[in-house]
This record gives structure tokens, sequence and C-alpha cells, in this order.
């Protein structure tokens, strides 16, 4: 074995050594993937903050809706004005056609016609024969 082939196998184990000591990630490197990061979080909170104020609103809607059916499912069955009279809260002659009653979402909601938001104590009423959230119908949400 001669002086060339001792060199060539230093040079190598230099080598292997210097690829071994290469661990982790540079500073840059690390920067920019948080940079990345925060971009990505820019973008992505706002349409997250858009899409619960929608569902909160297609909620609203649909409740409206199945109470609205409910009132009218009570008129059909001979509840009498009087019971179906304007109230902040569900009379038992539409509750008793429902198999639950409905809770608005607390919070900011959009929908196709407005905006608006729900305060925490607030309830489903009833206004004319018509389902309302405050003085807003299924169809001014």
């Amino acid at each position: 074995m001669g002086h060339e082939s001792i060199y060539i196998a230093w040079q190598e184990r230099e080598d292997l050594l210097k690829r071994c000591n290469q661990k982790g990630f540079t500073l840059v490197e690390l920067v920019v993937v948080i940079a990345i990061i925060g971009v990505l979080a820019a973008i992505a909170v706002p349409k997250f903050t858009a899409a619960n104020e929608s569902a909160r609103g297609a909620k609203i809607a649909a409740d409206l809706r199945i109470i609205d059916s409910a009132i009218a499912m009570a008129m059909a069955k001979g509840a009498t004005d009087a019971e179906l009279a304007d109230s902040a809260t569900l009379p038992a002659k539409v509750t008793e056609h429902l198999s639950g009653t409905p809770v608005p979402p607390v919070g900011a909601y959009t929908g196709p016609k407005s905006t608006g938001s729900v305060a925490d104590a607030a309830q489903y009423g009833i206004k004319n024969k018509r389902a309302v959230l405050g003085e807003k119908t299924a169809d001014m949400i």
C-alpha cells in the first residue's frame, strides 16, 4: 500500500466524517420554514373565521325553517291565535312538534342576506306566526 492509497483512504475518511457531522438545519433554513408557516396561518385563520360565521348563519336559518314548520303543524292541528301569539320564546303548542328546542349558536353569523351577532341568552321566538331570532325570519338571514 503506497502513500497515494493511504492519502485517498484518509480523504475518504475525512469526507465521511464531514458528512456525518452535518446534523440539523441551519438558522436560515429554520427562519424560512417559520416564515412560510406564518404566511399560511395568516391566510387560513380569516378563512376559518368566515367559515364559522357562515355555518352559524346556516344553522340559524335552518332552525327558523324547522320552527316555521312546527308552527304550521300546530296551526293544522287547530292551535288558536292566542296560543301562537307573538312571543320571545316558543310556546308549548310549537315545541310539541319539535324533537328538541333549538338553541341559536352564540357569536357572529353571516347569511346570504344579512349578518349579525347572537348574544349568550338569545332564544328563538314567534312574530306574526313566523319563527324569529330577534326581528329576523329565515328569509331575512
